[in-house]
């Protein structure tokens, strides 16, 4: 027990170096001294391992003993049908312990406060109490010991399984009891996997000078979409999962941007009505993602140009000279005159290409002049690492090396092009900041 608990400790630790750098040498260090660890870093859940393949063959035995009663009494023995019987029929009084060990067991790990650690300083009389104690108070209680195989025996007759439904309900249970369970047991032996994930991002941005504010994903998304038809999508969750800023310098203008990923998701509800008349209604909830680009844009307003059936923005339709633009833009604008402003032979044929780069766009410039680009499952951001904490020498050198995100570099350049085709008064090195206000790095918004 306490071995466990040093390594939730140190990974905790890791992972709280890992926050804390703020650049790429450091990140470089905790890779070294995860290397280099004096501590365990790896659990032993021989333990939970035992139970969970004790689990699984009551698992095997409650299901073909009901599925398959002939053929499992013909060929079973009488000790292995007791001692199968015995471990299930006394599962009501095994599985409150459980229960609640498991749980004393998480909170320590976790490093929470609860009732028992107040009282008990050694881990493993602490765990015992939590073992014992519920079993001993539900054991003299026959209306725990109802409840328990009522509830059992319902879900074994919904599911049809057998003349022995409590045990049919038992199989099923247990069997959800067990994934969970296996679900728990990978986390904590890949415990390195989403770390060096972090890294490697972390490590992205530092490379590529973009800071991590997803922080404030909900703040930002009720102003994206009082201005951006493209975050009204879907009629049930709507949320911003991560948001980057960053700094674009080019040969005329210079601009801030923020990089998002938007989660949306539309609800259908289908009712139907089978032969007897009986109603049937059933809810689908399917997720959808957007990535995009958010920057001030002062040379455009008021103007959507979509590629993308689920925006068409507001406005009057506009159509330009150029059929293969037609084409793959569906235009509307405040005005006409905004629309054939912006929308010059140029700026028509550097937008033309925008489809080559990324899937179903949407280019929306705000009333404020503030402009998205977003577009369908491209990120920006993630990279595909190579090697992780699992070979540390290896990642070490992998990071210590410059991550390009050249699909991040391209649109950026595309933009720049389109501020530049579009300014009439060639002014060198103009910088364009989010409401006349230059964003706030990482730094200044924690000292705030």
């Amino acid at each position: 027990m306490r071995h466990n608990q040093q390594v939730a400790d140190n990974i905790r630790q890791i992972k709280e170096q890992v926050e804390a750098s703020k650049s790429q040498d450091d990140l470089v260090k905790v890779i070294e001294d995860v290397a280099q660890h004096p501590g365990p870093l790896d659990y032993n859940d021989n333990a939970s391992y035992a139970l969970a393949g004790l689990l699984f063959s009551t698992l095997v035995y409650a299901f073909y003993s009901q599925l398959f009663s002939p053929l499992y009494y013909s060929l079973s023995t009488e000790v292995i049908d007791n001692f199968f019987r015995f471990i299930i029929i006394n599962s009501s009084v095994w599985v409150p312990g459980l229960i609640s060990l498991y749980t004393v067991l998480w909170l320590d790990n976790n490093g929470k406060k609860y009732y028992l650690d107040q009282y008990i300083e050694q881990p493993l009389l602490r765990f015992a109490a939590a073992a014992i104690v519920p079993t001993l108070l539900l054991y003299p209680i026959q209306l725990w010991h109802g409840l328990y195989w009522g509830l059992l025996d319902t879900i074994g007759e919904l599911i049809g399984l057998g003349y022995e439904a409590p045990i049919g309900g038992y199989g099923i249970t247990t069997g959800i009891v067990l994934f969970f369970l296996w679900r728990y047991l990978r986390a904590r032996s890949n415990w390195r996997k989403p770390v060096s994930n972090r890294i490697f991002l972390l490590d992205t941005l530092f490379n590529n000078g973009i800071d991590d504010i997803s922080s404030q994903c909900a703040d930002r998304y009720g102003q994206l979409y009082s201005r951006y038809a493209d975050f009204k999508r879907g009629n049930d969750t709507r949320e911003l999962l991560s948001l980057y800023q960053g700094h674009y310098k080019g040969d005329v203008h210079n601009f801030d941007f923020q990089i998002y990923h938007f989660h949306y998701v539309v609800k259908t509800t289908r009712t139907t009505t089978d032969s007897d008349g009986n109603t049937r209604t059933t809810t689908t909830r399917t997720s959808y993602y957007r990535h995009g680009l958010v920057l001030p844009f002062p040379f455009a307003q008021n103007l959507t140009l979509s590629n993308d059936g689920g925006v068409n923005g507001n406005g009057v339709k506009y159509q330009t000279a150029s059929t293969v633009f037609n084409k793959i833009f569906k235009v509307r604008a405040g005005s006409e005159m905004d629309a054939a402003r912006f929308l010059s032979p140029a700026v028509i044929e550097k937008l033309s290409t925008l489809k080559e780069q990324v899937r179903r766009p949407v280019v929306e410039f705000s009333y404020d002049k503030q402009l998205c680009l977003s577009f369908a499952d491209d990120d920006l951001i993630t990279l595909k690492r190579q090697h992780s904490l699992e070979n540390p020498s290896a990642f070490a050198e992998e990071i210590s090396s410059h991550a390009d995100l050249k699909k991040l570099d391209g649109l950026l350049d595309l933009i720049h092009e389109l501020m530049r085709l579009s300014d009439n008064n060639f002014a060198d090195n103009t910088t364009h900041t989010f409401n006349s206000q230059p964003v706030a790095s990482v730094a200044e918004q924690t000292s705030d």
